[in-house]
């Protein structure tokens, strides 16, 4: 699990090369993956990012670095929603249940290298995934198992450096897009509860790698998240479905522009004339959001003109598909790890 700070410490930073308030510093210091569940030795540099939410304000963020794999093997059999590691030994529930001890399996290998499959639960050599894996997994395909933030796990049971409440409208909220619309979350003081459900706690509410969240600050301080992980040594691949709305995190712990997001690249990815025809993006600016679409040649923003946006390291943007089949995104990071 990634080291999650909302505080800074001035000595740490200066030991890393005076980082900027919004940067990423690479450590360039390779972990292998715990030595107990290790099968297959993968390393990757570490590093830490500082996300910035100014008081009074809201950002679409995501996490740049990744947690570190907990179990790295290859794929034995699958079967429908289970893979198969044999003589994997592993110690039942230890990857789940998804719904209070969240992991996701990452696939390392093969056509569907980066795809995430969240993990409801295992037994001692397989382990049952919340999707049908048939047809995007095949036996022989490395993976890894990789543990998945929780509300309380980044911002801690009691929401220590938010702004807490009784009241959704009087506290800090986290909205994430789930089940075709928004869920606000915000933390009473004791634990994380979902607005407009009964109170039952959301600590353990997953916040999946490959998805944004967008953060409403409501105090007038700026909250500073201090996030160590790993650089993603695997591309990252998201589904984008047809006909929906998904909040993608910027696969890239880099400053980059739309275009080398390479959304436009994929075959079934919908150019247009105007933003009413095309699939769509949207980029929350701090002050306000803004569509952006492809016209098969540039990318435009809504009033026509040329335009080619940043996108920060740590920030999300909202990809809405008009229809078409399905997507897997699996852009190539402008970097090696090689």
């Amino acid at each position: 699990m990634k080291t999650i700070s909302t505080t800074i410490n001035p000595s740490a930073i200066r030991t890393r090369l005076g980082m900027a308030a919004t940067g990423v510093v690479l450590l360039f210091t390779s972990l292998p993956a715990p030595a107990a569940t290790q099968e297959l030795a993968r390393t990757a540099p570490v590093g830490l990012a500082m996300l910035r939410v100014p008081g009074k304000s809201a950002r679409a963020l995501s996490f740049p670095l990744a947690n570190p794999a907990v179990f790295t093997g290859k794929v034995a059999a699958v079967a429908g929603t289970a893979i198969q590691n044999t003589g994997a030994a592993w110690t039942p529930e230890a990857w789940g249940p998804s719904a209070t001890n969240p992991h996701v399996a990452r696939i390392l290998s093969g056509d569907t290298a980066g795809q995430i499959f969240l993990i409801e639960s295992n037994t001692a050599d397989s382990i049952v995934l919340a999707a049908n894996a048939e047809g995007q997994i095949a036996a022989g395909q490395s993976f890894e198992i990789v543990p998945v933030d929780t509300l309380a796990g980044i911002f801690g049971e009691s929401g220590s450096g938010l702004l807490t409440g009784a009241d959704a409208a009087k506290a800090d909220n986290i909205l994430i897009h789930e089940d075709g619309g928004w869920a606000t979350y915000f933390n009473d003081g004791a634990r994380w509860l979902k607005a407009g459900e009964p109170a039952a706690s959301q600590n353990a509410r997953a916040l999946l790698p490959d998805q944004g969240m967008f953060i409403v600050r409501r105090a007038a301080t700026p909250l500073v998240l201090s996030v160590n992980g790993e650089v993603p040594a695997v591309k990252s691949a998201s589904e984008l479905p047809a006909g929906a709305l998904t909040f993608l995190a910027n696969p890239f712990p880099l400053n980059t522009r739309l275009k080398d997001l390479q959304l436009q690249e994929d075959p079934s990815w919908r150019a247009g004339p105007d933003a009413a025809s095309a699939d769509r993006v949207q980029i929350y600016s701090g002050k306000k959001w803004t569509t952006y679409f492809f016209d098969g040649k540039d990318w435009r923003h809504e009033g026509g003109g040329l335009s080619n946006p940043a996108i920060t390291k740590g920030a999300a943007i909202v990809v809405e598909r008009t229809g078409g089949p399905d997507i897997v995104h699996a852009p190539t990071p402008p970097y090696s790890l090689n």
